[in-house]
């Protein structure tokens, strides 16, 4: 019998692939931010109150152009930060 691939380890191979790329704009953000910023920031991507769209705009008043979805994909831990 050959080797076959279970569902499960074909979905881990697919998310896998979904992971490469470089590092998103908020963990970016998040390396080079002054502490007080950096906290409001983390506050807000916790606060889900608070939805992408703002924070994306929040962002870009600071001169960080980051997109509502790439806000949301960090949030969904979608990206390669972890």
């Amino acid at each position: 019998m050959g080797s076959k691939v279970s569902a499960l380890d074909e979905m881990r191979e697919i998310q896998s692939g979904k992971m490469r790329g470089s590092r998103c704009s908020i963990g970016l953000h998040l390396g080079i931010a002054e502490t007080e910023e950096k906290d409001a920031l983390i506050s807000a991507l916790d606060d889900f109150a608070i939805d992408s769209a703002t924070i994306s705009s929040w962002l870009g008043r600071r001169g960080y152009k980051v997109a509502r979805h790439t806000v949301a994909r960090h949030r969904r831990r979608e990206c390669q930060c972890k």
